[in-house]
């Protein structure tokens, strides 16, 4: 709630009214998680939820460079779940990565989650690594 600093990449996958009970209201629990981005510089990443319109809101105070993800809304730029696939989208040109079915985590909410981290990983490692990683990746 108090953050000075933003990290270099930020996500936020959704913003409802939890925490209430240590914010004064539900306006101040939304600007407390949007400091996770506000202290941002223009070259770091937000990842931010295309469904959600608080956050898809939260594009308008972003410094740095915003990425979107979604299972609703078929997007022009960002990582999106289409069916049982999950693709990347750039330029109007989306590009198959994966398919659910490859992945040990069910779950649409899963498949938003992995959609968040690889938009947010996309600049440290290439696509092939997310690819392993997702397949791999199983609850202890």
């Amino acid at each position: 709630m108090n953050m000075k600093i933003s990290p270099k990449i930020s996500v936020i996958t959704n913003v409802s009214p939890n925490h209430l009970n240590i914010h004064s209201s539900y306006e101040e629990y939304i600007e407390a998680k949007k400091n996770i981005f506000k202290n941002q510089k223009e070259d770091d990443i937000v990842v931010l939820n295309y469904d959600n319109e608080i956050t898809r809101k939260c594009e308008k105070e972003a410094i740095g460079k915003v990425k979107f993800f979604s299972s609703k809304t078929k997007l022009d730029d960002g990582i999106i779940v289409d069916g049982n696939v999950i693709k990347e989208c750039k330029d109007r040109v989306r590009r198959h990565i994966l398919n659910t079915e490859d992945i040990h985590l069910r779950g649409m909410h899963n498949y938003e989650n992995i959609c968040a981290a690889i938009a947010a990983t996309s600049t440290l490692v290439d696509i092939d690594t997310q690819i392993k990683a997702i397949k791999e990746f199983t609850r202890s």
